[in-house]
């Protein structure tokens, strides 16, 4: 994964450079939170949704696709967490 300090699309260009240092995902805030998180003293897990194809990927890029994909993910997601807060606890 790497980090960019969004919100925005990248351009295609940019993630022809991101592959090309080995990055297969972009995010625009687990990194940093981990990184702060970490420097609190805290342990850290992440888990992030990946809602979109990255530019020159896909046809077309929307604001609407993503929020979908993020709508419809967000069941699983929500019992991934508790079940993870629950196996946490449970230590």
């Amino acid at each position: 994964m790497i980090q960019v300090t969004g919100p925005q699309y990248e351009t295609p260009t940019e993630i022809k450079v991101f592959r090309n240092m080995g990055a297969d995902t972009v995010g625009m805030s687990t990194v940093v939170e981990a990184i702060a998180a970490k420097h609190m003293g805290m342990r850290v897990c992440t888990v992030s949704c990946i809602t979109n194809m990255a530019a020159g990927m896909q046809e077309k890029l929307s604001h609407d696709e993503v929020k979908k994909a993020s709508d419809n993910s967000s069941a699983n997601f929500t019992k991934l967490i508790d079940g993870l807060l629950t196996d946490m606890k449970a230590e």
